[in-house]
């Protein structure tokens, strides 16, 4: 029998609990693991620190601090790697300091080097209450004088799934995630990078919505919502076979034992543990939802859940439809960077600029483009135009 078409007025989602009123975890509580990677930067030019290896120094202060953890070094690793080597069962060490993503990745100056150093450090993976423990316990260490955050540094949260009998389902994740909450908590939902133009990191459901826009497939509100679930599954499903670069917030493991977070950082993301534990605890609720429930209650929850919250990501496609065959791409050679410029309705609201990589840019903000064409271009401005009216 064919599922019932869905009403695009009546299409709201089941609504993820925030904060301190999720309820019960159901699923996967109990292999459950929450590892973070926290980035910062010291100051270089410090006499304790030029005299010494930074790495080591850093390593003295944070045990000196954490007199109960067990604290170790490798400057030879980033902290994403450094995850992946504390989640191996013949691990000692509770943390780990190492040097920091920003380094290897070109988004510092390197007129920078020779006064900020930035590491990172990680943690060894542990259930959340323990995971939420470990974190209050460097985030306060990294609040002091001698340790700092700014914008392009971040929180890294990783969350694994240790029953190799379980695993996640990719579009329950993308349907339970409150991606754009958590990015303006640490106000980086309209700026990762400060500046004219800033690029902002994309969701999870703003990647599949441009590869749903990609294609030549359009499904309407008429479509039952099995095939909508049939066509977005394929969708998520080919991206985590691609995998997922460094413009997307959330990135799913291969395996799908593993979900990673960049939501939280900035400038002084440090100093105020709450928005910190609060979202920590929203993450590992979202995966936890996304798991097979074992017992029939849990799996009729999950199904009446994933009902709904599919019928109002339905509707955000259908009402970026709208938007995005409104959209009008002129060339334009009038203004250095700019190759084309964006129009609705006739007004200039954005433009397509190349400085380095492809960007399109609507308003005060941008993000990168893959693939220079207007098939690609168009899903991105009307996510970015959306999201200008949502923050």
């Amino acid at each position: 029998m064919k599922d019932q078409h869905f009403d695009m007025e009546q299409s709201t989602a089941v609504g993820m609990p925030t904060g301190s009123n999720l309820p019960s975890f159901t699923n996967a509580t109990d292999t459950l693991n929450v590892a973070f990677s926290a980035e910062f930067h010291v100051d270089a030019t410090d006499s304790a620190l030029a005299a010494t290896d930074v790495h080591e120094e850093v390593r003295r202060s944070f045990a000196g601090f954490l007199d109960d953890r067990a604290v170790e070094q490798d400057s030879m690793i980033t902290g994403d790697e450094a995850l992946i080597e504390l989640a191996q069962e013949d691990t000692k060490a509770d943390f780990l300091v190492t040097e920091s993503v920003l380094g290897y990745d070109g988004a510092l100056d390197d007129d920078n080097d020779d006064e900020e150093r930035y590491l990172a450090i990680s943690s060894a993976p542990a259930p959340l209450d323990d995971a939420m423990s470990m974190a209050l316990e460097a985030t306060d260490k990294m609040s002091s004088d001698a340790i700092s955050t700014s914008a392009p540094t971040e929180m890294t949260v990783q969350i694994r799934l240790s029953d190799s009998e379980n695993s996640i389902s990719p579009l329950d994740l993308v349907l339970n995630l409150n991606e754009h909450t958590w990015l303006s908590r640490f106000g980086r939902a309209q700026a990762v990078l400060p500046g004219e133009g800033s690029w902002v990191k994309m969701t999870l459901a703003e990647i599949v919505i441009q590869e749903y826009f990609r294609r030549p497939t359009r499904l309407t509100q008429h479509d039952d919502l099995a095939l909508w679930e049939e066509h977005l599954t394929e969708i998520v499903e080919y991206l985590i076979e691609e995998g997922f670069d460094g413009s997307c917030a959330t990135s799913v493991h291969s395996g799908r034992k593993g979900v990673d977070f960049y939501h939280i950082g900035g400038e002084s993301y440090e100093d105020d543990f709450m928005p910190i534990h609060a979202t920590m605890a929203e993450m590992a609720y979202a995966v936890d939802q996304a798991v097979q429930p074992t017992g029939p209650e849990g799996r009729e929850y999950q199904k009446r859940a994933r009902r709904s919250n599919l019928r109002a990501f339905a509707s955000r496609i259908l009402k970026l439809q709208d938007v995005v065959d409104t959209l009008e791409f002129r060339d334009d050679d009038s203004a250095r960077f700019v190759s084309k410029k964006i129009l609705t309705d006739g007004q200039e609201i954005g433009s397509v600029q190349k400085m380095g990589v492809e960007m399109v840019k609507v308003g005060s903000i941008a993000a990168p483009v893959e693939t220079g064409d207007t098939a690609s271009y168009r899903p991105i401005a009307a996510l970015l135009s959306e999201r200008l009216a949502n923050t």
